[in-house]
């Protein structure tokens, strides 16, 4: 197998999209001592990548052997592999990068008078020559995968690729806030990050200010493990993954069990259904933990896998309940506004959404008898509603919609029947001539939004509720590249959005089924919803931008329905035209006929 071969087939494991060579490169310029790193990329780095440091810089000998595969490796013996301390170490990712683009390297070393300038195109030398170079080392990666068709192909769409590449850059970011760091997307300043002393100012330049007084700084020794970073107190939460960040030794790594242990240390505030901020760094002997193990060094193994969740959690733990000044609280108590309630005012009805007067899509406008649709809607699937069987005594006592006044009897509660019941604040129960049905209020709820957002979506005028004052919101580089290309469906989907300055925008307008409190955090949920869902096939942009608003606007699990709601909610899923799934398929209302429910009882 010749040379270049061997590259094209690692690069197949080590360089999967822009993002790989971005992560390559930076790592390269730490190992080397930079102090200041500047990263360019134009078209997300599907055209160039372009690092230049302020490192130690390499010999003319050294800069011709760094694309030679595994000359440059940090192994020279099988002992070494137990004591690794450099994030590169393999010496095989710059002869693989260059394997499969158009590579430049310029390169010299403090005190040396010149420099020296290597041209590589897929894995041949072209040039090498004497050059006017700064100190350090500038690589520069053009046309990556040029020669791969298929590689090239599997590549996502720029605004993907971008939010890897910037991801990357944000780790690196992260794990060391002493070296100054810019980034550049076609010429445009991202990040302008200088050298700062602690995780927090790091994390405040990287994600907003808005951070700053939600964040907790954690510094703690135990036995051989030191784990320093920062966490959030539960009030800064997403509902979705994305902001949480473990190192080993200054290595970005993934560990699904770490993650789970620490998320399970915000469980009373969350109940797992949001996710906080963290970035925890865990240093420790290199001799304890096994970087080997993964082709992009992304997952680690530890000689004591036990003790160091163990210890994570405890740590977390520790500092987070010193922060909140209650050791011993109840997390429930402590939740008061910031939680069930502050949850209910996001995603309640609000604006009478659900009380009549609004449409839907598949079904037009509602019918004046607000059981109409929801009756229609069981006939077609086999079922019919049978009204007023059940009283309160049975219905608010067992499903805690309403405790029965004192001295009420039964029969005096059958008089008062109705047609539905909520089952722990998360399902709607009805009887039908077959038996019973029960919905998912929450999934019902995002079936009736998002059929509204995409037929709002085909209007020349998208319904919108203009705020009475308009909210600047900061966000993350990745963020504010998101709604740069996202404005244009944002806008269909009855947003008003400019752009500002330094990262920023200014909301003013939101869509008219959003609940009156939601406004000024919609925007960030759609923004990471969306993100969740840009693999998912078979879906256009629009559509997963209505899906990412409906998850987050619809009614939560939790919230506790009226009767009027209820009949509103029921009446309006079954004018739509698929009123049994969800946007992403998920079964919205579940039938037991008499036979099954005896069945259970034989």
């Amino acid at each position: 197998m010749s040379p270049e071969l061997a590259n094209k087939i690692a690069a197949g494991e080590v360089v999967q999209r822009p993002a790989s060579v971005v992560k390559e490169l930076l790592d390269n310029a730490i190992d080397a001592g930079a102090t200041r790193i500047v990263v360019r990329l134009d078209a997300a780095g599907k055209e160039r990548i372009q690092v230049e440091d302020n490192g130690c810089g390499m010999s003319p000998v050294d800069l011709q052997l760094c694309l030679e595969a595994h000359a440059t490796s940090k192994i020279k013996a099988v002992e070494d592999l137990q004591s690794i301390s450099t994030l590169g170490f393999r010496g095989e990712a710059m002869a693989s990068i260059a394997s499969v683009s158009h590579m430049e390297v310029r390169s010299q070393r403090l005190g040396d008078e010149i420099g020296h300038r290597l041209v590589v195109h897929g894995g041949q030398q072209k040039t090498f020559e004497p050059a006017a170079v700064e100190p350090g080392t500038r690589v520069q990666v053009d046309q990556l995968f040029y020669n791969v068709p298929a590689r090239k192909r599997f590549m996502r769409t720029d605004a993907t690729e971008l939010k890897n590449a910037l991801q990357v850059v944000q780790q690196s970011a992260l794990a060391h806030p002493e070296v100054h760091i810019e980034c550049f997307a076609n010429g445009e300043p991202v990040y302008q990050l200088p050298a700062v002393d602690s995780y927090v100012d790091r994390a405040v330049a990287l994600f907003g200010s808005s951070f700053r007084a939600s964040l907790i700084p954690v510094h703690e020794e135990a036995g051989l493990l030191r784990v320093k970073g920062v966490i959030s107190d539960p009030k800064l939460t997403k509902k979705t993954r994305g902001d949480q960040f473990f190192f080993v030794n200054r290595r970005p790594i993934q560990h699904k069990i770490l993650m789970y242990h620490v998320l399970k240390v915000y469980e009373p505030w969350t109940q797992g259904r949001e996710f906080p901020f963290f970035a925890l760094f865990l240093e420790m002997n290199p001799e304890d933990v096994d970087v080997n193990v993964h082709p992009a060094k992304l997952e680690v193994k530890f000689s004591d896998e036990r003790s160091v969740q163990r210890l994570v959690a405890s740590v977390v733990r520790k500092t987070l309940n010193q922060a909140l000044g209650v050791p011993n609280m109840n997390p429930q108590e402590w939740q008061g506004e910031q939680g069930e309630e502050g949850r209910e005012a996001r995603s309640s009805f609000g604006g009478g959404s659900l009380s009549g007067g609004g449409s839907s899509s598949g079904g037009g406008s509602l019918s004046s008898n607000p059981m109409a649709n929801f009756e229609k809607g069981l006939q077609s699937f086999g079922y019919s509603t049978l009204k007023g069987s059940a009283g309160k005594a049975i219905s608010d006592t067992v499903y805690g919609t309403q405790e029965p006044q004192q001295g009420q009897t039964v029969a005096a509660l059958d008089s008062n029947a109705k047609n539905f019941w909520q089952l722990h604040r998360q399902y709607i129960l009805s009887h039908t001539r077959s038996g019973l049905c029960m919905i998912d209020q929450y999934l019902a709820h995002r079936r009736i939004l998002f059929d509204r957002a995409m037929e709002d979506s085909q209007r020349a005028l998208p319904s919108s509720q203009q705020l009475l004052f308009a909210q600047t919101i900061e966000l993350s580089a990745s963020d504010f590249e998101l709604v740069k290309e996202l404005e244009p469906e944002l806008v269909r989907m009855g947003f008003s959005v400019d752009l500002l300055s330094g990262r920023s925008v200014m909301l003013s307008g939101v869509p008219a089924d959003l609940t009156q409190g939601g406004e000024k955090s919609i925007l960030q949920e759609v923004l990471d919803q969306f993100r969740e869902l840009d693999h998912k096939q078979g879906f256009s942009r629009i559509e997963k931008v209505a899906i990412a608003y409906a998850v987050h606007a619809a009614i939560p699990r939790g919230k506790l329905l009226t009767m009027k709601e209820m009949e509103a909610l029921m009446d309006q899923l079954f004018a739509c035209q698929d009123p049994w799934h969800d946007p992403l398929g998920r079964q919205i209302v579940q039938m037991w006929s008499m036979e099954d429910l005896s069945s259970y009882f034989s």
